[in-house]
């Protein structure tokens, strides 16, 4: 998939072989405004399932939600600013990553990130734990889609050596 969009975008791209295991580079990377495309498994609705790579699909990460337990006020970077409408809702400079402090991003935080994929016409909101749950799990192809090859490209390596637990950084060339 990187491959396709440096080809197809003319962008630079990056496989991260950790995948979700570090939020706060999947933080930063989004802050910059940057996208990232994550194989999972899509459920119906098209948000993440674990059907152990049965459902894989791709989806483009535009950007993240931080749900905080704290006064948020006090928790915010200096140059964030509040919404007009939201009371508790803040928006983030793009780009200021002077602001961003080691400990803004804390565990008790819930990180949904905003969602894409490619046969929905919705930006959606996901909770971060689940896609990196679908994510990782992505062990096997779907014997009915292994009969279909017109249509499915499938690695040799197999979609767990491929695709679990990876996740594709996307940025312009500069």
């Amino acid at each position: 998939m990187g491959k396709l969009s440096e080809s197809m975008c003319g962008c630079l791209c990056k496989v991260k072989e950790d995948g979700f295991m570090d939020k706060s580079s999947i933080v930063r990377h989004l802050w910059k405004c940057s996208p990232i495309l994550v194989p999972y498994d899509a459920d119906s609705n098209h948000e993440p399932c674990c059907k152990l790579g049965h459902k894989a699909h791709w989806a483009v990460i535009t950007g993240f939600l931080i749900g905080k337990d704290v006064s948020v006020s006090e928790a915010m970077p200096k140059d964030s600013k509040q919404d007009d409408i939201i009371q508790n809702l803040y928006h983030l400079a793009p780009l200021q990553f002077s602001a961003w402090k080691d400990g803004f991003l804390s565990p008790d935080d819930c990180l949904y990130v905003l969602a894409k994929q490619g046969k929905s016409e919705h930006l959606q909101a996901w909770l971060y734990d689940d896609l990196q749950d679908s994510n990782k799990q992505l062990l096997f192809v779907d014997p009915e889609r292994t009969k279909d090859s017109d249509n499915y490209v499938i690695p040799d390596e197999g979609i767990e050596a491929v695709l679990a637990n990876k996740v594709v950084f996307l940025s312009k060339r500069t």
